[in-house]
């Protein structure tokens, strides 16, 4: 893992957060996404527990002539946080606004 990508200096805000998928059995999770800045496709979090998602695509009130239309694709990450502490742990929190927020903690983070 290089934590030049968790630390202050790289802003995660404007990423695109495309899904997710259990790996190794349902230890680990991999994060689909392309970062802004940076080429960044993907992270991969080894041993995630605490998963926590809240995530909700919001119809879009003012599209003309379709009234509710339903609006799919990427969410936008409005801000992130990656929480290293003394048991050796990641504690991982992405925001994505109106559109919700999902949270785990995990062992180890690989960037894709």
């Amino acid at each position: 893992m290089m934590l030049k990508y968790f630390d202050k200096t790289l802003d995660w805000n404007d990423a695109n957060f495309y899904g997710f998928a259990w790996c190794n059995d349902g230890k680990d999770l991999e994060l689909f996404l392309s970062h802004a800045s940076e080429n960044i496709s993907g992270l991969m979090c080894s041993w995630v527990s605490n998963l926590i998602i809240n995530l909700q695509w919001q119809k879009e009130p003012n599209v003309p002539d379709v009234s509710g239309a339903k609006v799919g694709g990427p969410l936008l990450i409005v801000s992130a946080g990656f929480n290293f502490d003394m048991e050796s742990q990641f504690s991982v929190h992405l925001n994505f606004g109106s559109n919700g927020e999902l949270s785990f903690e995990c062992c180890a983070i690989k960037v894709l």
